[in-house]
């Protein structure tokens, strides 16, 4: 459903820009994102947003949002470069001109987090750059300058202890679909690059994963045999060592091979998974599943790896063993991260693991991305999903699939019509107490509120009404029960309530730290609320501002998220 880049393995390449600098001027700028429709509810508003028919996402690559657009150059023909937006607090920074292998979640985790690519630095295309982008700023840096390499088709780069492993491909006379390929590493501290494998000629070297100075590689021999080689580029001179019982024929594949963090090695070769202890690659016992592609049975973090297997069972290898979470939903979803396990049950309902406590709980949908403070998902009818961390509050926002959170109260997914929308969530979201009470004494007319075992005492109908709404939930409890519950003091506004003085035009915003933030512009009150942003004000006096504190100013929409 989901528009995505597919890579088929995780050592994809740059491809030779042919049209121009990896650089434009505006990178680094950010700006509003535009809507085409716009949907207003009580405590969300969805938008429709403005981006190329071909654009590929949303992408999450670790908590970092992103949207990219094929660049103009690339149209119709294509080529493999894309305009990137970062997404975050309902605006966009453009970063210009990018290959499209940034793209890859997998590859970023490996590179250590880095956003990193390499690019041509002159128009003869033998002399290249490693470049990194800040994704918070769009700064781009040179990490490596101007390095020499000829003849070069792709090439991809790994960064790992603080060393470079670069996987340039050779076409030498436009052979017939065959690509000679090799390995360097380049250590920065002594400005030295040297060719890691020294076979006897040159075939295709895929670089698989780097651990400790100790290279992956998957070789590719002219007949289209291939076979998993180990480097150690600690020694001098390199040792080679081909992994023994791998050597596996043109019509069959290896694939997810990769370092754990004892340094011993996983794969799966023809469909069965392998672990390699350095002297025996041994057979597990498992398989991954041949009924779907392999990008959607199997995901690697770190030294984690989990996937399907032919029977759409799901597990988890680590050093520790391997788990078995029993059959997935219809649709496979399950996403790994570094902290947890998401996936969908077999009749459907949303499960999340945790490798801390080792405990497994019920969601209301599959999570398919998290932050600290909230995750989004989709359950099996589709719709998408928004729930809090703070308060716990869930709720129903559209429909689609794979939604991605840019922050704390901005969602993004792409619909069934193949378009990408933006859900903003209402400010105070976070503080809703989804299991409060309204409750009093038959005897006495204060009103309390009660949750998670405190008492608050309610001073007037405004204070009520911006928690609850609605007199209908109150409840009438006996003494007994009231004193059950601790004294909190006096409740406050809940955050997110609008509110301004009598004859006074300007509209505060309550913040979680109860102070009054004034939204400056009508322009920042539509970006925060809607174009409903000026119903439901409440209107207080100068009495009611007691114990009630003026906080900073809203000058931007990223201003309100602060609060």
């Amino acid at each position: 459903m989901s528009k995505k880049i597919i890579f088929l393995a995780l050592a994809t390449f740059v491809a030779i820009n042919p049209f121009s600098s990896p650089v434009k001027a505006d990178s680094g700028q950010w700006e509003p994102i535009q809507a085409t429709e716009v949907w207003e509810y009580n405590q969300y508003k969805v938008e429709k947003v403005s981006f190329d028919k071909q654009s590929v996402g949303p992408i999450s690559l670790g908590s970092t949002v992103l949207v990219a657009e094929p660049i103009s150059s690339c149209e119709p023909v294509g080529c493999d470069r894309y305009d990137v937006y970062v997404l975050k607090d309902g605006s966009r920074m453009f970063i210009g001109n990018l290959p499209a292998v940034v793209l890859n979640e997998q590859r970023y985790f490996a590179n250590e987090k880095e956003f990193v690519y390499v690019d041509t630095s002159d128009l003869d295309q033998n002399h290249w750059n490693v470049v990194t982008v800040d994704l918070e700023t769009g700064k781009e840096t040179i990490a490596v300058k101007d390095f020499f390499m000829d003849g070069v088709e792709e090439m991809d780069v790994r960064v790992a202890d603080g060393k470079f492993y670069f996987n340039p491909s050779f076409n030498w006379n436009n052979h017939e679909g065959y690509s000679q390929g090799t390995i360097y590493v380049y250590d920065p501290k002594v400005n030295d690059m040297r060719v890691v494998p020294d076979h006897w000629q040159t075939y295709r070297d895929e670089l698989q994963d780097v651990h400790n100075g100790v290279v992956l590689s998957r070789l590719v021999f002219s007949t289209g045999y291939k076979q998993l080689w180990v480097y150690d580029t600690n020694k001098d001179p390199v040792n080679m060592q081909a992994i023994p019982g791998t050597w596996t024929p043109p019509h069959e594949d290896i694939v997810g091979a990769h370092f754990r963090e004892d340094g011993t090695i996983e794969y799966f070769q023809m469909y069965q998974w392998y672990v390699y202890d350095g002297k025996q690659a041994v057979a597990q016992g498992d398989y991954v599943s041949w009924y779907r592609e392999t990008e959607n049975a199997m995901q690697i973090v770190g030294s984690r790896m989990a996937w399907l297997d032919p029977n759409d069972v799901l597990r988890v290898s680590d050093v520790s063993g391997v788990k078995t979470f029993g059959a997935v939903g219809v649709s496979g979803e399950f996403r790994l991260t570094e902290g947890h396990l998401f996936y969908a049950s077999a009749d459907g309902k949303g499960k999340k693991y945790d490798f801390n406590t080792k405990e497994t709980s019920d969601t209301t949908f599959v999570v398919t991305h998290e932050s600290v403070d909230a995750s989004a998902g989709v359950d099996s009818y589709g719709n998408i999903w928004y729930k809090n961390a703070h308060s716990g509050a869930s709720l129903k926002i559209g429909f689609g699939a794979d939604p991605v959170l840019a922050d704390e109260t901005h969602v993004y997914w792409r619909g069934f019509d193949d378009t990408i929308y933006e859900a903003t969530i209402a400010v105070g979201i976070h503080s809703v107490m989804v299991d409060a009470r309204s409750v009093k004494l038959a005897t006495d007319s204060t009103v309390y509120v009660v949750a998670n075992g405190t008492r608050y005492t309610v001073p007037n109908e405004n204070v009520y009404v911006s928690w609850f709404g609605t007199w209908n939930t109150l409840e009438t409890i006996s003494e007994k029960e009231l004193d059950s519950f601790v004294e909190g003091g006096v409740l406050s506004y809940a955050p997110g309530t609008k509110l301004k003085l009598a004859h006074d035009p300007k509209v505060y915003v309550v913040g979680t730290d109860g102070s009054l933030h004034w939204m400056t512009t009508q322009t920042i009150a539509y970006m925060i609320f809607g174009s409903f942003w000026n119903h439901e004000i409440l209107e207080i006096t100068q009495m009611d501002l007691t114990g009630l504190h003026l906080g900073s100013s809203l000058l931007t929409e990223r201003d309100a998220q602060a609060i």
